[in-house]
């Protein structure tokens, strides 16, 4: 209690008012992270923490430090980077999700940015069906596997291509690439076609982090 009064005392001094300025949260990077990582957070304030002043010793030291707040996680700041910065740890664990953010001050000041914070499922990669030959212009199913520990509850999606030469994509559209629906339950299927009489092709897979897979390789003959 003394030392939150202190704090609130310093805020008089330093603006003139009895009450301190709302607590703004300017940003908190990165925003997301796998459900089996850590992850090194860096938040920043539009204040500085305040100082505790000893005039007898001409001395001042930092005020107590924000409580961090990631749905039900709480964090305090590993250290003071300056600016209004701050750097967290965050511990892997937490289930997949949107999560609300919170800054707390020692002088009950809160901020917060509403489902801000998202975590991922951790995956380790893709793989596809064998896909064997096929004929031009005939409809083929393609069948996209996910592996790793979050495999079964990964929604999201990825990009479809040919290692050459363009396919027919869902909806009858010709084109180099296209975005897949979400998976279900760590797969996803995609009807395409090809209409092009082609030698060792390989279906190609890529997710918005980079991590890529292809299929064994096989030919389109000609009708």
């Amino acid at each position: 209690m003394r030392r939150a009064s202190l704090l609130l005392t310093l805020w008089v001094c330093a603006c003139g008012t009895e009450t301190p300025p709302k607590l703004k949260i300017r940003s908190l990077l990165p925003m997301e992270q796998s459900t089996a990582d850590w992850q090194t957070l860096t938040l920043e304030l539009e204040e500085a923490p305040p100082l505790l002043l000893d005039y007898g010793l001409s001395s001042a030291e930092l005020g107590e430090l924000p409580t961090l707040e990631i749905g039900p996680r709480s964090l305090t700041p590993t250290r003071y980077l300056g600016h209004g910065r701050y750097e967290a740890l965050m511990e892997p664990g937490m289930a997949v999700g949107l999560y609300d953010v919170r800054v707390r001050t020692a002088d009950g000041r809160e901020a917060e940015l509403s489902q801000s914070y998202r975590v991922k499922p951790a995956i380790n990669g893709y793989w596809i069906d064998t896909i064997p030959d096929q004929l031009q212009d005939a409809p083929f199913t393609i069948t996209i596997h996910v592996e790793g520990p979050d495999a079964l509850v990964f929604d999201g999606s990825v990009t479809v291509s040919l290692n050459k030469g363009q396919l027919i994509a869902p909806g009858n559209t010709s084109t180099s690439s296209f975005r897949t629906g979400p998976f279900s339950e760590g797969v996803r299927q995609e009807v395409v076609t090809i209409d092009t009489p082609a030698n060792n092709l390989r279906i190609l897979v890529v997710d918005d982090e980079g991590t890529s897979t292809s299929s064994n390789e096989f030919r389109v003959a000609p009708r």
